[in-house]
């Protein structure tokens, strides 16, 4: 549990969550365009004397959170009753955890809010950048080998842990190497996902 105190309007409000949900309001926070304190201050005003505030803002993030899906759930609907198909860029902005699609030569193509977040970097300094310039990607079978398999056609997801350097800190993580899109002309893409708990 993380505990903070915040201020809006000239109220003060002791608020205690687990990081989940603390992360998810920063998303929230970031995609609406408002300081952290006034997301709060907006859920405590619209929450009922019986309900107290944490269970308002886990309610809060949890409404939103559907929307959501349920918005891309119907893009993706849409795009497979038309024979679109789904651009990869769309399930890279709706997976929930931090997510990074990558080019044959490694370069980073897209990365999610939550990536953006978890990395503590601004997106557009992300895009194509070299993913060894900010995480190093450890597993079992060396990282060209993957993408080779990839090329070949594999399917398959590969586990691994990823390190990466934050201000006064060294962050470890579980993710997965998963296969993304096969272009004969511009080479495969793949897919890191990566899992916030404890590597």
């Amino acid at each position: 549990m993380r505990h903070r105190i915040v201020q809006f309007e000239g109220r003060r409000y002791s608020v205690k969550l687990e990081p989940i949900w603390w992360e998810r309001l920063e998303d929230l926070s970031q995609q609406q365009g408002l300081r952290l304190n006034q997301l709060i201050g907006h859920v405590a005003r619209g929450a009922t004397e019986e309900v107290n505030l944490t269970a308002a803002i886990r309610s809060y993030c949890l409404s939103k959170t559907l929307e959501q899906l349920n918005r891309v759930e119907g893009e993706l609907e849409e795009r497979s009753l038309t024979n679109q198909g789904v651009p990869l860029g769309l399930i890279v902005d709706a997976c929930p955890s931090p997510t990074l699609m990558v080019s044959h030569n490694q370069s980073i193509q897209r990365a999610n809010q939550a990536a953006v977040q978890w990395l503590g970097v601004d997106a557009t300094a992300l895009i194509g950048r070299m993913i060894g310039h900010y995480i190093q990607i450890k597993s079992q079978i060396p990282l060209d080998k993957i993408l080779q398999e990839f090329e070949n056609g594999a399917h398959h997801v590969y586990q691994g842990r990823i390190v990466y350097l934050r201000p006064g800190r060294v962050v470890t993580a579980r993710a997965n190497i998963c296969p993304g899109v096969i272009d004969p002309v511009g080479g495969s893409s793949f897919l890191i996902l990566v899992d916030r708990g404890p590597g």
